[in-house]
């Protein structure tokens, strides 16, 4: 496995990452601070109880934006959650035959998760305490999950 200019795998399955715009930058900035107020509320509230309304207003934007930046709530709680999917994915399906794949499927799953959780990780454990904390969440959680495991099980395969 080599870089890639485009921000693909490396030798070791960590995944290089490409140089985000300021639209991109600025994107990202409004779905976390929404992502956080939702997690916030919602382990104040419930999932079901909070609303998208109080979710945008929260986080100082007119209620009609979050759907610029998700889809549902469940999307804004799961924040991060696809990109680390797509980067275990990503250097999973770069395993070739005689690789030791358990040594990069290892390499690879930690790095996503520490992707996902490096930037902030206080914002991580209330997340995940919210997902397990939640029964609304916990179908969509074991959903992830099982992704994650039908990527490793095609590593082997």
């Amino acid at each position: 496995m080599a870089v890639q200019a485009n921000g693909a795998v490396m030798s070791d399955g960590t995944a290089t990452r490409p140089r985000a715009s300021k639209v991109e930058v600025r994107r990202a900035r409004v779905r976390r601070d929404m992502a956080h107020c939702a997690v916030t509320l919602m382990a104040e509230k419930g999932f079901e109880a909070t609303t998208v309304e109080e979710i945008a207003r929260a986080a100082d934007y007119h209620p009609s934006s979050f759907f610029r930046y998700f889809a549902s709530k469940e999307d804004a709680v799961f924040i991060g959650i696809p990109e680390a999917t797509d980067e275990l994915m990503a250097a999973c399906g770069s395993i070739e035959e005689g690789d030791d794949a358990w040594t990069l499927v290892r390499a690879a799953a930690v790095e996503a998760v520490k992707h996902f959780t490096a930037s902030d990780p206080g914002f991580f454990a209330d997340q995940f305490a919210l997902w397990l904390a939640e029964p609304a969440l916990q179908a969509p959680l074991a959903a992830h999950f099982l992704v994650w495991e039908q990527i490793i099980t095609g590593a082997f395969a």
